[in-house]
């Protein structure tokens, strides 16, 4: 199956079925020579790998052994700026003492027509940290990248408060990716940014919106 974020697991695509051909075919060619001696898979820097290597020759295509240093992946959260203009617009809003609890979660709802693959949106979930209302949500699907996505949060969280017609006093996020993105936004709207893992007012909103979709 093909997995891909925001995405529901789906028939392989040619690309896929091509570079799964390519895999199984130099597994056939490594799992017997490493049954007999499993030590090329055993290097003492662990972050050096076995690979195979393709090579276009005379004789065609050649696949040899190769051992290439991989570091860890980087994986970088992207700092968004908002605009001069949102910021300036937010700033003439009236601050309110009022906070906001904030999460972003998949909904494991498949979205679809049957023919194509079908997508699993994302929720961007606001709730006022006194009462538990929820004050605004919004269904994001994953049209280009995870990435573009993520960097669209931002301004969905200015168009949230323009709608308010107030700037909240703080947002409160759970620590890791959301943190990240909103941080930049948070410090230009000079909204003061909290981080708990569990939130109080959003969890229960949370857990019954997802429920909800479960019995659909």
């Amino acid at each position: 199956r093909s997995y891909r974020p925001g995405f529901a697991p789906w028939f392989l695509e040619k690309s896929e079925a091509t570079m799964l051909h390519a895999a199984l075919e130099q597994l056939l060619d490594v799992g017997p020579r490493l049954q007999v001696d499993p030590s090329p898979v055993r290097a003492s820097d662990p972050q050096t790998y076995l690979v195979r290597a393709p090579r276009l020759g005379s004789d065609g295509e050649t696949w040899t052994d190769e051992f290439r240093n991989i570091p860890p992946v980087n994986v970088s959260i992207p700092r968004v700026l908002p605009g001069a203009d949102a910021v300036k617009q937010c700033h003439a809003l009236p601050k309110v003492e009022n906070g906001i609890e904030v999460d972003f979660f998949l909904v494991p709802a498949p979205i679809g027509d049957g023919k194509a693959r079908p997508l699993y949106p994302y929720s961007l979930l606001l709730v006022e940290s006194t009462s538990g209302a929820i004050v605004g949500q919004e269904m994001i699907a994953v049209e280009k990248s995870m990435n573009d996505l993520l960097c669209s949060i931002p301004a969905k969280l200015i168009d949230q408060f323009k709608q308010f017609g107030v700037r909240p006093a703080r947002l409160t996020v759970r620590p890791g990716r959301l943190a990240d993105i909103v941080r930049p936004t948070c410090e230009a709207l000079g909204i003061e940014l909290r981080t708990q893992r569990k939130l109080p007012q959003l969890d229960p909103a949370r857990k019954g919106m997802l429920e909800f979709l479960a019995r659909k």
